[in-house]
Formats: C-alpha cells, sequence, structure tokens
C-alpha cells in the first residue's frame, strides 16, 4: 500500500494583534497588501475537472504507528478542524483511510 507522511515545522514568526503567528517573510506582504489577503471561509468554486482518488478493492488501511503533538500543536490542529467543520470545508468521516 501507499501512505502519506505530514509534518509541522516551526518558522521564524512575528505575533500579530489577533494572537496568530505569521512568518516575519510574510507578514511584510500581509501589511503592504493587507486588502488582497482574505481567510477563507467557504468552498472554492467548482472546477471543470473534479479529481477523485479511486480505491483498490481488498487494499487494507496504510498501518502507521500513531504519534503524539506536542500540546500547542495539538491545539491549533484542533482549532483548525473545528473551524473547517462549521465552514463545511471538511466533514466527519469514519473511513478506514
Amino acid at each position: 500500500g501507499e501512505g502519506f507522511w505530514v509534518g509541522l515545522h516551526n518558522l521564524t514568526t512575528k505575533e500579530t494583534p489577533g494572537g496568530t503567528n505569521i512568518p516575519k517573510a510574510v507578514a511584510g506582504l500581509l501589511n503592504d497588501y493587507g486588502d488582497v489577503f482574505t481567510m477563507p471561509n467557504t468552498l472554492p468554486p467548482n472546477r471543470e475537472h473534479e479529481h477523485a482518488l479511486v480505491l483498490q478493492d481488498g487494499v487494507a488501511p496504510v498501518s502507521v504507528r500513531p504519534y503524539r503533538y506536542p500540546q500547542h500543536q495539538k491545539d491549533e490542529i484542533e482549532k483548525l478542524v473545528r473551524e473547517m467543520l462549521e465552514a463545511g470545508i471538511i466533514q466527519p468521516s469514519v473511513s478506514f483511510f
């Protein structure tokens, strides 16, 4: 089977008034072009071609050993998931994959 690995990495960040950390390289762009950038709260528009993940029959889920996140990362992950659920970007799943 195939699997994917996702990793989180710390970047040099700048504390913003809203309490979020933004990489310093990005902070200048946001200050200069703040009117262009907004946080998305909806799904992107429908595309001409929708991609699909076709699963093969009889293939078992990838076995990946669970590991813990540091508490500050866990809190952020839970916050992002909650926001995406509320915005309808993602939905609950009971899939083995």
